[in-house]
């Protein structure tokens, strides 16, 4: 099986969804533990761009984790040490 290299557009967009992904479930439990009512815009356009159903993945723990290695692992590429999570 051949593979092809991403290119670095794609790299950056998947990078962009995983994030945008983390930032929604980690403002989603800020809401849940605080009661603040977070950024209601943000929210929507992430729902309406990325989708309820894909966003759901996230809700338990083994998704969460997936998104997060997601992001990590795009950052690297993107030249980001290991570990850089900061959403």
């Amino acid at each position: 099986m051949e593979m092809k290299m991403r290119s670095e557009e794609e790299v950056n967009e998947a990078e962009k969804r995983a994030f945008d992904i983390a930032w929604w479930k980690h403002d989603g439990m800020i809401i849940e533990k605080s009661g603040y009512s977070g950024n209601s815009d943000a929210r929507a356009r992430i729902e309406r761009e990325i989708g309820m159903e894909d966003l759901e993945e996230t809700l338990s723990d083994f998704g969460y984790g997936m998104i997060m290695g997601r992001l990590e692992t795009m950052r690297w590429v993107q030249g980001f040490n290991w570990g850089f999570l900061d959403t």
